[in-house]
Formats: C-alpha cells, structure tokens, sequence
C-alpha cells in the first residue's frame, strides 16, 4: 500500500498533464460550433462513400461522364399539333426578270382551215417583263445548230437576251411565225398559216433568259 502511495505522489504531475489533455479532446470533439468544419477543414480524399448517406447526392454533384447512361426509354407518344402561324408579309410582285434567269414553257396553236392561207393565232406571257428588247429565234430541228437555242424541246433553254422557241413536227402548216411589232418585253403574239384545207397545228416549248 505504501508502495501505491509513493509511486501516486512521484507521479502526480504527470498524471495531472494526462487529465488536462484527456479533457481537452474531449472538449474539442464535443464543442465544436455549430457550421464550424467546411471543405478548408477536409483533407482531400478523406470523404469515402462509407461517409456519405445513400441516396442523398443528385446527378448535378457529378462531373460530367462520372455517371453511367440509363438505358434509352420507350418512345413516348405523339405531340398535339401546333397553332397555325400567322401569315407573314406578300412578297415582291414580280418585276424585271433578273439577268441570267430563265422563265420555260410551253405553247400551242391549230385551226381549221377551208384553204390553204388561212391564219390561227395565239400569244405567250412571260410573266415577267425582260431589262430590254430581246432577240427572237425559232428551233425547228433538233439536235438544235443554233448556239443562242441550244436546248430541246423537253429542256428549252436560251442565252441570255433571248427568246427561243422550240417547234415541234407540223401539220398542215408553214409554222411558226410572229410579227415583230407584236413582240414585247413580257410575252409575244404569234400565228401559223394553213398550208391547205382542214386541221392545222403546231406547239411545242419556249425560254426567255433575262438580260
């Protein structure tokens, strides 16, 4: 017993130390404030999943690509139609065919005639008034010679500043032919002349490319 004693009172300082030290951790572990510890206080790494509650991050606490696809869902089902929009503003009226564009289309005159001189008529409307007069020229044979034509009857083209008129086989008729006081920037009259009695006609396709 005096033994204890002894050894009690070589040792009380340092079992005193030993106290104070003991109480102090136990103060800091159990006193911290409050919202006191944040990512500064944290070592990195030193946060492990078995630190974190399930289920308690979202998918925006990931870097992209950390987190896997879903599988593709089932198609869903179809969307009401929408509103109709409004109408917008009318466009440009058509004025001056612009340099280099081509208007195509096509044509046709017949009669019945009781001889031969006998006139049919008819015009062709462009739709679109050329920059100046053009030049007129008539395809009658094909593949087309003439270098301001060289289009077909099924793919008429022509220069531009000129008007090409493709003319199919005749029947019972001179063919084509215009008076030039009656050719005018945005179309043309024409006629044909039978070359005997009864039916006359001819047609075919025509292009105007702007100048």
């Amino acid at each position: 017993m005096n033994t204890i004693a002894a050894h009690l009172r070589r040792n009380v300082p340092g079992y005193l130390a030993l106290f104070v030290a003991l109480a102090g951790t136990s103060y800091a572990a159990t006193s911290l404030p409050r919202n006191s510890v944040g990512s500064k206080q944290i070592k990195k790494n030193a946060v492990r999943s078995r630190h974190v509650k399930n289920h308690s991050l979202r998918a925006i606490d990931f870097r992209a690509g950390d987190l896997p696809s879903g599988k593709r869902g089932p198609k869903g089902n179809r969307g009401d139609r929408g509103f109709r929009g409004f109408q917008g503003p009318p466009g440009p009226f058509p004025g001056t065919l612009p340099a280099g564009k081509t208007l195509k289309g096509v044509w046709a005159v017949s009669g019945k005639a009781a001889g031969s001189g006998e006139i049919a008529d008819d015009s062709i409307s462009f739709g679109w008034s050329t920059a100046s007069n053009y030049v007129l020229d008539v395809v009658s044979s094909f593949p087309s010679s003439d270098p301001h034509c060289p289009g077909t009857l099924s793919s008429p083209t022509a220069q531009s500043g000129y008007v090409c008129i493709y003319q199919r086989a005749l029947n019972n008729t001179t063919g084509f032919s215009f008076n030039g006081g009656l050719v005018y920037r945005f179309g043309l009259e024409y006629y044909i002349t039978s070359a005997a009695a009864g039916y006359y006609e001819t047609d075919g396709s025509w292009a105007v490319t702007g100048n």
